[in-house]
């Protein structure tokens, strides 16, 4: 995530993340999934830019505008679509955050009762595993904190990020972690940068959808022997040790997951699989230069957007 201040407004980059292992181990009492997964933020990104609304439009509370190249449209926190509504529920988090810490935060909430407006520019596709919305939520987190200069350390961030979606609390500190819980229990990870070709088919999928038609996994590798293989480039062992307990049960709703796999294996790929609970499909190269040329091969296919990227901090 990367987030710059100006004088006017707070812009933010919100990273998509990828699932390279993903272990569902059963249900909880509290309707949830208990997961385990390796997640790497990678280099696309949709953009907030964040700043206080004009006296005269402090009224609306909080204004967002959401652009992409497939909608445009204004909306306050009644009307806002549900896909986006995680940036407007991030902010209402923080303002809850900042009241309930007294005089400490006191500046902090005389901006924050000005209003706040949000244009949003999607790239990351919805309904595709790569986390758009939950992205979205911590940079609306890390953008309005540093709009308001609010004074809260990373342990009260992430609290307030669990109680918006169970992915928001691992676009915080930035890098790669293992989660565990519903998602939102995270350990940070130190790996080397990597390189991906990432396909979003036409077809989307319902998060929930998916979870309810899965059963609990049982991969071949443990987590850290993802990692392990990882850090020491063994491809060999990252072939193996990949894993998605999800993909069977979102392959069975969305025929096109099978016909990506069978492209990714005509490719020049070190591995690959479905990421999140799909609908994209990814596959991890050796440089960046063969990810560019593996999706140039892809789009000419017309399987769905192809994107070439790199992870990030």
């Amino acid at each position: 995530m990367i987030v710059r201040a100006t004088a006017s407004h707070v812009e933010v980059w919100a990273p998509a993340k990828l699932n390279l292992f993903l272990e569902i181990r059963g249900k909880r009492s509290d309707g949830y999934h208990e997961i385990e997964t390796l997640m790497v933020p990678v280099a696309l990104y949709d953009t907030l830019l964040i700043s206080p609304t004009e006296p005269a439009d402090s009224k609306a509370d909080i204004q967002l505008t959401i652009d992409s190249g497939e909608f445009r449209s204004a909306c306050n926190e009644e009307n806002l679509p549900s896909a986006e509504n995680t940036v407007v529920q991030a902010i209402k988090a923080l303002r809850s955050q900042l009241r309930g810490q007294g005089t400490t935060n006191q500046g902090a909430l005389a901006r924050d009762s000005q209003g706040i407006r949000v244009r949003l520019i999607k790239r990351i596709p919805v309904a595709a595993g790569l986390a758009g919305g939950s992205s979205d939520a911590a940079a609306a987190l890390r953008g309005a904190a540093a709009l308001w200069d609010a004074q809260v350390d990373d342990a009260e961030l992430s609290a307030a990020a669990a109680r918006v979606g169970s992915d928001v609390p691992f676009f915080l500190p930035g890098g790669a972690a293992i989660c565990r819980g519903r998602g939102e229990e995270t350990s940070p990870c130190a790996l080397p940068r990597m390189h991906f070709v990432i396909v979003k088919p036409p077809d989307g999928l319902s998060t929930a959808k998916v979870y309810q038609a899965c059963a609990a996994s049982a991969p071949q590798f443990a987590v850290e022997s993802l990692v392990e293989a990882l850090r020491q480039g063994d491809w060999r062992r990252i072939r193996k040790a990949l894993f998605n307990g999800l993909e069977h049960a979102a392959e069975q709703l969305c025929p096109a997951i099978s016909e990506l796999r069978a492209a990714f294996e005509q490719q020049n790929v070190i591995a690959h699989q479905m990421s999140g609970s799909g609908t994209s499909y990814f596959g991890i190269c050796a440089s960046a230069r063969s990810a560019r040329s593996v999706a140039a091969r892809l789009r000419a296919r017309n399987l769905g957007r192809v994107f070439a990227v790199s992870s990030c901090a």
